[in-house]
């Protein structure tokens, strides 16, 4: 048996990364017809525009994986079955699972290595990416790099403002507090509020807490419903200091998340897209054993055409469902790890089902 194994999983090995090569090869290609344009007239270095590109290949090799497991994994059946040696094999009392196995396995071994990859190294050349497309193609001055806990920025008249989260597409800012300093640097006033919203042209907090320090020492607080901030920013002014998810490593996120909680702040699409860190990778042992029983399917007329097509409605029917889960946990609808998790739930329920039937 371990010669056995050994075999399909060498078969499978080498459909997966003519696969993922092909694919890799098409994203990349539509982010350079996409952006190439724009780059262009910004007049970038030619070494700045490859540096891009070469940093965006980790991000694509992960998202192509789920697609490329699933290519193999049919057109290996495919293969397979169209040279009649699931028949000899299945005759020899190999059963269907057995057959399976090698390819699972190794599924299973790819979706540890990019869980491993998206730990840190893919979400640090994203960053870099942006680093590189931001300075060196755009021309844009070198942006402070940002702890995931807070953030600062400077307004007008001497004031500061200190944010625990920017979600400009909500137009709300949460764990908000603003300074004013005096002409010798001191604090003279404070707002802490726990969110604000852009309304009619201005930002207002539901109810906060300010804070007037006098010159004799003394400090007078004074609870607040309703009230005006004075900050000088349109929610879009807060896109670039918004923390991107996909720029932080593993653990820099899950504490964010943390930190959120602690706060009493909803960290809202930030704990869904935490918990798809671990859900996507597993997307390609779905994917592998969903491809099994329509590999088995006989494509004689259609061949390796109907194989491949068939993988892209199946990848495109799992990114739909998954694309619908994620926006319903992000707006709150469903918890983040149901989010996260129903669509590989649905789609291995089904690839299992398809797999026992085949079986008989």
């Amino acid at each position: 048996m371990p010669l056995l194994l050994r075999y399909i999983a060498r078969e499978y090995l080498r459909v997966f990364w003519l696969s993922l090569g092909a694919l890799v090869l098409i994203y990349v290609a539509g982010e350079m017809f996409a952006k190439i344009g724009k780059f262009a007239q910004s007049d970038g270095e030619v070494a700045a525009l490859v540096a891009y590109f070469a940093l965006k290949i980790p991000r694509a090799l992960y998202e192509m994986l789920p697609l490329a497991a699933l290519m193999a994994s049919v057109l290996t059946m495919t293969t397979l079955s169209r040279q009649h040696e699931i028949v000899a094999l299945r005759a020899c009392g190999v059963g269907l699972f057995k057959i399976a196995w090698p390819i699972v396995l190794v599924s299973l071994g790819l979706a540890a290595v990019a869980f491993a990859a998206n730990w840190s190294w893919i979400p640090g050349a994203l960053a870099r990416a942006q680093a590189v497309k931001s300075t060196r193609i755009e021309g844009q001055p070198a942006p402070a790099s940002l702890q995931p806990a807070r953030i600062w920025t400077r307004l007008e008249h001497r004031t500061f403002l200190n944010i625990q989260m920017a979600d400009p597409p909500k137009q709300s800012l949460y764990g908000v507090r603003l300074y004013r300093l005096g002409d010798d640097f001191s604090v003279v006033e404070s707002f802490d509020a726990a969110e604000a919203h852009y309304l009619e042209g201005g930002w207002s907090a539901p109810s906060g807490i300010h804070r007037l320090f006098r010159a004799d020492g003394s400090v007078h607080i004074e609870r607040f419903i309703d009230r005006r901030l004075d900050i000088s920013k349109t929610p879009d002014d807060f896109l670039q200091l918004e923390i991107k998810e996909e720029y932080l490593a593993y653990p820099r996120l899950r504490e964010y998340v943390k930190d959120l909680t602690r706060a009493g702040i909803d960290p809202g699409r930030y704990a869904v897209d935490f918990a798809a860190r671990a859900s996507v990778p597993f997307v390609a042992v779905v994917m592998a054993l969903l491809g099994i029983p329509f590999g088995l399917n006989d494509t004689r007329r259609g061949g390796w055409g109907v194989a491949v097509g068939l993988s892209l409605v199946l990848g495109l029917s799992y990114w739909i469902i998954y694309s619908l889960a994620i926006s319903l946990g992000r707006g709150g609808v469903l918890p983040a790890w149901v989010a996260a998790w129903v669509a590989n739930g649905i789609f291995l329920t089904i690839g299992v089902a398809l797999l026992v039937q085949k079986r008989h």
